[in-house]
C-alpha cells in the first residue's frame, strides 16, 4: 500500500510517535538492516518504529473504511489509542481488512 502524501497524516503520525513512545518513519524500512524494526513476525508489544504504512492501517482498523475513502476522513476527529497494544491492534485489523478487500 502506497502511503497517502499528506501534512496531516504525518501530522497524525507524529502525534501517535509522541504518545506511544515509537520512533516514527516515513518510509518502511527495506533490508535487514535492523531486527527489530524490519520483521513481520515481530510481536507488536516489541515494535520500535511505526511507518506511515502502519498510520494508514490504523485509520482503516478505526473508521473500517478502505484505503481509498481515508482521504475522506477529518483527521482531527480521530482518537489516538491509550497505548501501543491498542494501536497495533487497530493496524493489524486494517491489514485485514485490505486484504478481505483485494
Amino acid at each position: 500500500m502506497k502511503p497517502i502524501k499528506d501534512k496531516n497524516i504525518e501530522q497524525l503520525a507524529l502525534l501517535l510517535s509522541r504518545k506511544l513512545n515509537l520512533q516514527w518513519s516515513e518510509k518502511t524500512p527495506q533490508g535487514n538492516l535492523c531486527f527489530a524494526t524490519n520483521n513481520q513476525d515481530l510481536r507488536d508489544e516489541f515494535k520500535q518504529v511505526l511507518t506511515s504504512s502502519d498510520v494508514m492501517y490504523y485509520l482503516m482498523g478505526w473508521s473500517n473504511k478502505q484505503y481509498t475513502e481515508i482521504n475522506q476522513l477529518d483527521l482531527k476527529t480521530v482518537p489516538l489509542p491509550d497505548d501501543a497494544s491498542s494501536f497495533w491492534s487497530l493496524v493489524n485489523k486494517g491489514k485485514e481488512l485490505s486484504r478481505h478487500i483485494s
